[in-house]
Order: C-alpha cells, then sequence, then structure tokens
C-alpha cells in the first residue's frame, strides 16, 4: 500500500523540483543585463558612444520588448541567451529604465519653490 501511495507522490514531486532547480539555475535579469548587455548600451541604459549612444527608453510593450531582444539581441549572436532568460532581462530593462514610469521613478519631477514679494504677500493675506 505505501510502496503504491509513493509511486503515486513521488514523480509529480521530481518534476516540481526540477522545475524550481531550473529556475533558481537561471541568473536574474539584473546579472544577465550586465553580463550581456552592459558593454553596449551602459550599465543604466544610458547608452554607450562608440556602440549604441541612444538610451534605452522607450514605449513598447513587455511583450514587444521581449520578441525584439529575443530576435535581436545581443547582435553578435541573437542564440545567446533565449527563453526565460530574455523574460527576465527584459523584465529587467523594463522596469529598471525603459518604461515611462521606470523613468518618472528614476527622474522625479523637479518641485522649486519661490518667494514672495513684500507686496505679494500682502495681496495673498489680504485676499
Amino acid at each position: 500500500m505505501m510502496i503504491r501511495f509513493l509511486k503515486k507522490v513521488f514523480p509529480p514531486m521530481l518534476g516540481l523540483l526540477t522545475v524550481v532547480a531550473s529556475h533558481a539555475a537561471s541568473p536574474g535579469g539584473r546579472a544577465l543585463y550586465r553580463k550581456e548587455c552592459a558593454s553596449c548600451h551602459g550599465k543604466t541604459g544610458e547608452g554607450v558612444k562608440d556602440k549604441y549612444a541612444d538610451g534605452l527608453h522607450g514605449d513598447w510593450s513587455l511583450e514587444k520588448l521581449t520578441r525584439y531582444i529575443e530576435r535581436n539581441m545581443p547582435e553578435d549572436d541573437p542564440d545567446k541567451i533565449n527563453g526565460p532568460e530574455v523574460e527576465a532581462v527584459s523584465r529587467y530593462i523594463n522596469d529598471a529604465f525603459y518604461s515611462r514610469e521606470a523613468r518618472a521613478k528614476k527622474n522625479p519631477a523637479r518641485i522649486e519653490l519661490v518667494h514672495l514679494t513684500n507686496l505679494q504677500y500682502a495681496n495673498a493675506v489680504a485676499d
């Protein structure tokens, strides 16, 4: 009876352990970006003068960005990264500096305070 139970439970657990191990073994998007992309695109996507001078920012969806990276990057060997690695890199690029939201977090709007003149202050208090 116990053997029958183990035969039913153990194979699915083995599959789960394989999936968990494969995710743990693949490096994160940030590490992959720094290893494979930063030499041409800069540490924070700002661009590199003699390779790719434009910064990495735009309005493509995450899916479109992922497809583009999977088909075209790195330029010298587009098949170098694929599958979950491409998804991790594109998610990192999108969240770190590509999307509008990422750029807004990186460079928040500047708030400037101005001083009122005596006449402006008097008018403001009077109002």
